[in-house]
């Protein structure tokens, strides 16, 4: 379910912004994904449906986490793929050049109601090895 989740949010929500991003406006990129971002309307409509999607999206995540009572990790005591898989989208929100169209939209902090999600990227980000494997990559890339 976890693992869905954050393929669905990156599909659905962090994959079209890429196009938006990089100013990718030829159709024929776009309808290479599941969903043409900029058809109904072009970048300012785009953004706002993007950013309803990504409220609706973190909120079912957010609302779950509380209420299964999850601890440190989404699937008990380990770090988990989905741990990382999560921890990755939020991170890629939160910090690179990008997604500040995305931070704009939601006020300057897009996860600002989201304790339970951030408690668990935040236990991901202090693991050592993701400390040492991820540096400031997310700072460092534009996207």
């Amino acid at each position: 379910m976890y693992w869905s989740w954050a393929q669905d949010y990156y599909s659905f929500v962090l994959s079209p912004f890429h196009d938006i991003i990089t100013g990718h406006n030829e159709a024929f990129w776009r309808n290479l994904r599941l969903t043409d971002t900029l058809a109904e309307g072009g970048k300012e409509v785009g953004v706002s449906n993007l950013t309803t999607l990504h409220l609706k999206r973190i909120q079912y995540l957010e609302n779950h986490i509380k209420k299964m009572n999850l601890g440190s990790y989404i699937t008990g005591d380990k770090c988990s793929y989905a741990d990382i898989f999560i921890f990755t989208c939020v991170r890629t929100v939160q910090e690179t050049g990008g997604f500040d169209i995305l931070r704009q939209a939601c006020g300057g902090d897009p996860f600002k109601d989201c304790p339970n999600i951030l408690k668990i990227c935040n236990t991901v980000g202090e693991i050592p090895k993701v400390i040492e494997t991820v540096g400031s990559k997310f700072k460092d890339c534009p996207i």
